[in-house]
């Protein structure tokens, strides 16, 4: 919105152009604006998108570790008893704890975060297309005001009174 406040004072300088191209200056500074804000607003989401998706497998690979171990043990003591594997088992149980409580609450934080970009993004498309609604407004009350001062003006680009 400020993008199209900044372009309009700009645009209005040079009312020799038509409507058509006054407005489009209003419209792409509004469009650039936006594109760079929500740019700016997705900095970091990826990661997070990231993290969410690899926790649970670098828990699903400490399981395996843990689970191995115990094997191992049960090799080296040529029994199965708890004693001999319960460190594995623990060991892969912990892992697995851990890549869910960190995968849970990032996976949550990237829909909501997302979620809420989302709707960022449709309000300030809602508030870029009412600037071009206004700049169009503020154009045509600028050739009202200098067509009552005998000021000959383009009006639609055709040239003209």
């Amino acid at each position: 919105m400020v993008a199209g406040l900044t372009a309009l004072p700009r645009a209005s300088q040079t009312l020799s152009r038509s409507e058509f191209q006054w407005v489009e200056a209003v419209n792409q500074a509004t469009e650039r604006a936006t594109r760079r804000t929500r740019s700016d607003l997705q900095r970091g989401l990826g990661s997070l998108a990231t993290i969410a998706s690899i926790s649970p497998f670098i828990g699903l690979l400490g399981t395996v570790l843990g689970i191995i171990k115990a094997f191992h043990s049960i090799g080296l003591e040529k029994s199965a008893g708890l004693g001999v594997i319960s460190a594995g088992i623990a060991e892969a149980l912990v892992t697995t704890a851990f890549g869910l409580i960190v995968a849970i609450p990032a996976a949550w934080m990237y829909n909501f975060l997302s979620g809420r970009l989302d709707r960022l993004h449709v309000d300030m498309q809602n508030a870029a297309s009412e600037m071009v609604v206004f700049a169009s407004q503020h154009y045509e009350s600028k050739v009202e005001i200098q067509g009552s001062q005998g000021t000959e003006f383009p009006q639609n680009g055709r040239g003209g009174a």
